[in-house]
């Protein structure tokens, strides 16, 4: 019933009140998602790149150390992940089965060349190492930490280049968690086994050696080369930007610490400090 004190308003046309639920129709499109993100916490970014340097031994065995460059990535590009770090890259071809990982692995073993301790300098040089193999691993979810998480891998690596003509197996453990709203923490052990060819370039004296040296001939034989424990940390400074910190120690064991270069020259125990800058992207 219309109000008898108010003049009834007038009626639209059919097309101008078409134009009108059309307009606001597009109105409510362009809103609706922006709402909604609003609304729905963004994804974390998932790839890392980090720049810094380190100090890590100029090869196996030293008591030397020197500072290079300390590159560090984690990149996924479609259905693989590529990551690299001390001196190591690998494929994860399972990018999209997080739990499980196997793929091809690249390692460079630095040379034994140039060396100025006149022990080691008496001994055969051992040229820059490219081993290439395959890694596999599991990782299983820690739900008593914050983020908690325990990775066992595993990776074979052949030499290609014919500087020790060896084969290296590398049994981990890691867990990684956040002890602190803006730290994310890695913990990890290793051990590498290696064959006789291995084995014997870097830690054996032969007779020619010992000849030249004054070391006694010593031929180790495949079996344990070390033990190794490492940490990093990255720190979270900004919503993207963070500080990464690294820390290894490695520890020559069994035949290759048994070896006589190390009664004169080296040093059966090594470490790694690195320190740089990391950024997340998507």
């Amino acid at each position: 019933m219309t109000n008898p004190t108010l003049p009834a308003a007038p009626r639209l046309p059919l097309r101008a009140r078409a134009r009108r639920v059309a307009g606001l129709t597009a109105l409510l499109a362009a809103l609706v998602p922006h709402a909604l993100d609003a609304q729905t916490p963004q994804r974390p970014p998932t790839n890392l790149l980090i720049g810094g340097v380190a100090s890590i031994p100029e090869h196996v065995g030293s008591s030397e150390n020197r500072i290079l460059p300390f590159p560090v990535t984690s990149v996924a590009i479609g259905g693989t992940r590529f990551e690299f770090g001390n001196l190591d890259g690998r494929l994860d071809l399972l990018g999209r089965r997080p739990l499980w990982r196997i793929g091809p692995v690249v390692t460079a073993s630095l040379p034994r060349r140039d060396v100025e301790d006149a022990v080691l300098a008496a001994l055969p040089e051992i040229d820059l190492g490219i081993e290439v193999g395959i890694h596999a691993g599991r990782s299983f979810p820690i739900a008593a930490l914050t983020q908690g998480r325990l990775d066992l891998d595993v990776a074979v690596r052949r030499d290609i280049l014919g500087a020790h003509d060896g084969t290296l197996v590398t049994p981990e453990i890691e867990t990684l968690f956040s002890p602190a709203r803006r730290v994310r923490l890695s913990l990890r052990a290793s051990t590498t086994w290696a064959s006789a060819n291995y084995m014997d370039a870097w830690f054996g004296v032969d007779g020619d050696g010992a000849a030249v040296s004054g070391l006694d001939r010593y031929s180790p034989g495949g079996g344990l080369r070390d033990v190794t424990f490492s940490a990093f940390s990255l720190i979270s400074l900004r919503p993207r930007w963070g500080l990464f910190l690294r820390w290894e120690e490695m520890f020559l064991v069994a035949g290759a610490a048994d070896s006589p270069v190390f009664d004169r020259a080296g040093e059966p125990a090594q470490r790694t400090l690195g320190i740089g800058v990391s950024y997340l992207f998507y």
